[in-house]
Protein backbone atom coordinates (compact mmCIF):
# COMPACT_ATOMS: atom_id res chain seq x y z
CA UNK A 1 0.00 0.00 0.00
CA UNK A 2 1.58 3.26 -0.94
CA UNK A 3 2.02 5.96 1.16
CA UNK A 4 2.05 9.76 1.34
CA UNK A 5 4.58 11.72 3.58
CA UNK A 6 4.73 15.20 3.20
CA UNK A 7 7.32 17.64 5.32
CA UNK A 8 5.09 20.07 7.19
CA UNK A 9 7.65 21.38 9.26
CA UNK A 10 8.11 24.70 7.98
CA UNK A 11 4.49 25.00 7.71
CA UNK A 12 4.50 23.76 11.00
CA UNK A 13 7.09 26.46 12.29
CA UNK A 14 5.10 29.15 10.45
CA UNK A 15 2.19 28.30 12.41
CA UNK A 16 4.25 28.76 15.75
CA UNK A 17 5.55 32.13 14.78
CA UNK A 18 1.77 32.96 13.82
CA UNK A 19 0.89 31.74 17.46
CA UNK A 20 3.26 33.57 18.77
CA UNK A 21 2.88 37.11 17.23
CA UNK A 22 -1.05 36.81 17.68
CA UNK A 23 -0.35 36.06 21.42
CA UNK A 24 2.18 39.46 21.75
CA UNK A 25 -0.05 41.13 19.63
CA UNK A 26 -3.58 40.09 22.01
CA UNK A 27 -1.73 41.08 25.30
CA UNK A 28 -0.45 44.58 23.89
CA UNK A 29 -4.19 45.31 23.27
CA UNK A 30 -5.25 43.94 26.80
CA UNK A 31 -2.58 46.14 28.27
CA UNK A 32 -3.68 49.20 26.48
CA UNK A 33 -7.39 48.35 27.53
CA UNK A 34 -6.03 47.85 30.84
CA UNK A 35 -4.28 51.41 31.17
CA UNK A 36 -7.77 52.68 29.75
CA UNK A 37 -9.28 51.25 32.54
CA UNK A 38 -6.50 52.79 35.38
CA UNK A 39 -7.09 56.20 33.53
CA UNK A 40 -10.73 56.55 33.68
CA UNK A 41 -10.57 55.35 36.61
CA UNK A 42 -8.46 58.16 37.99
CA UNK A 43 -9.94 60.48 36.59
CA UNK A 44 -12.99 62.87 37.87
CA UNK A 45 -12.46 62.71 41.09
CA UNK A 46 -11.38 66.79 42.35
CA UNK A 47 -10.36 67.68 45.64
CA UNK A 48 -13.02 67.75 48.93
CA UNK A 49 -12.87 71.21 49.69
CA UNK A 50 -12.72 71.60 53.68
CA UNK A 51 -16.02 71.24 56.42
CA UNK A 52 -17.95 68.51 56.82
CA UNK A 53 -21.68 67.46 55.52
CA UNK A 54 -23.18 66.50 52.76
CA UNK A 55 -20.60 67.34 49.60
CA UNK A 56 -22.43 65.79 46.70
CA UNK A 57 -22.52 69.20 45.24
CA UNK A 58 -18.84 68.73 44.99
CA UNK A 59 -18.71 65.48 42.69
CA UNK A 60 -18.85 64.87 39.60
CA UNK A 61 -20.69 62.36 37.89
CA UNK A 62 -19.75 59.23 35.89
CA UNK A 63 -20.09 59.80 32.15
CA UNK A 64 -22.74 58.35 29.63
CA UNK A 65 -19.84 55.33 28.78
CA UNK A 66 -19.85 53.97 32.37
CA UNK A 67 -23.19 51.92 31.90
CA UNK A 68 -24.91 51.05 34.68
CA UNK A 69 -23.16 52.91 36.50
CA UNK A 70 -23.93 56.09 34.23
CA UNK A 71 -24.25 59.19 35.76
CA UNK A 72 -23.71 58.15 39.56
CA UNK A 73 -21.18 60.20 41.75
CA UNK A 74 -17.50 59.97 42.07
CA UNK A 75 -15.58 59.70 44.86
CA UNK A 76 -14.08 63.16 46.60
CA UNK A 77 -10.24 62.92 47.30
CA UNK A 78 -8.55 64.82 49.77
CA UNK A 79 -4.87 63.73 49.60
CA UNK A 80 -5.08 61.79 46.38
CA UNK A 81 -3.56 58.33 47.76
CA UNK A 82 -7.02 56.19 46.45
CA UNK A 83 -7.05 57.99 43.43
CA UNK A 84 -3.29 57.60 42.23
CA UNK A 85 -3.30 53.83 43.85
CA UNK A 86 -4.87 52.32 40.84
CA UNK A 87 -2.26 50.63 38.59
CA UNK A 88 -2.37 47.60 36.32
CA UNK A 89 -0.26 44.08 36.05
CA UNK A 90 0.76 43.24 32.84
CA UNK A 91 -1.34 41.05 30.49
CA UNK A 92 -0.66 37.56 30.64
CA UNK A 93 -1.57 34.19 29.15
CA UNK A 94 -3.88 32.41 31.22
CA UNK A 95 -5.91 28.89 30.45
CA UNK A 96 -9.01 30.92 29.24
CA UNK A 97 -7.43 33.49 27.09
CA UNK A 98 -5.09 36.76 28.13
CA UNK A 99 -5.72 38.37 31.42
CA UNK A 100 -4.61 41.99 32.90
CA UNK A 101 -5.32 42.84 36.47
CA UNK A 102 -6.27 46.44 37.30
CA UNK A 103 -6.32 46.58 41.46
CA UNK A 104 -5.52 49.55 44.42
CA UNK A 105 -3.65 48.53 47.07
CA UNK A 106 -5.16 50.59 49.42
CA UNK A 107 -7.09 48.35 51.84
CA UNK A 108 -9.99 50.99 51.97
CA UNK A 109 -10.72 50.85 48.17
CA UNK A 110 -13.36 47.80 47.90
CA UNK A 111 -15.27 49.87 51.26
CA UNK A 112 -15.18 52.95 48.79
CA UNK A 113 -15.82 50.75 45.27
CA UNK A 114 -18.90 48.64 47.02
CA UNK A 115 -19.98 50.08 50.09
CA UNK A 116 -20.45 49.49 53.36
CA UNK A 117 -23.41 48.68 55.72
CA UNK A 118 -22.56 52.67 57.02
CA UNK A 119 -21.68 54.04 53.69
CA UNK A 120 -22.57 54.29 50.01
CA UNK A 121 -20.67 52.88 47.11
CA UNK A 122 -18.58 55.25 44.85
CA UNK A 123 -17.77 52.60 41.73
CA UNK A 124 -15.02 53.82 40.09
CA UNK A 125 -13.44 50.48 38.81
CA UNK A 126 -16.52 49.01 37.00
CA UNK A 127 -17.93 52.37 35.60
CA UNK A 128 -14.49 52.67 34.25
CA UNK A 129 -14.21 48.98 33.07
CA UNK A 130 -17.92 49.41 31.13
CA UNK A 131 -16.12 52.80 29.24
CA UNK A 132 -13.75 50.59 28.34
CA UNK A 133 -15.73 47.75 26.65
CA UNK A 134 -15.84 49.60 23.04
CA UNK A 135 -12.35 50.60 23.10
CA UNK A 136 -11.02 46.56 24.16
CA UNK A 137 -13.48 45.31 21.63
CA UNK A 138 -11.71 47.80 19.07
CA UNK A 139 -8.05 47.11 20.39
CA UNK A 140 -8.49 43.31 19.98
CA UNK A 141 -9.52 43.57 16.22
CA UNK A 142 -6.94 45.82 15.43
CA UNK A 143 -4.45 43.29 17.38
CA UNK A 144 -6.04 40.40 15.48
CA UNK A 145 -5.74 42.42 12.02
CA UNK A 146 -2.16 43.20 12.25
CA UNK A 147 -1.34 39.59 14.30
CA UNK A 148 -2.76 38.71 10.33
CA UNK A 149 -0.79 41.26 8.72
CA UNK A 150 -4.24 43.21 6.75
CA UNK A 151 -3.02 46.70 8.15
Amino acid sequence: MPQVVVDASSALRGLDRFSNRMEVEIKDAVDRTAAFVVNHAKGGHPKATAGGGNKDDERERTGPEGGDYAGGLRFLTRLGNLRNSYKQRAAKKIESGVRADVFSAIEYSEEIEFGTVTRRAFPTLRPALEAARPEGKANVERALKRALGTT
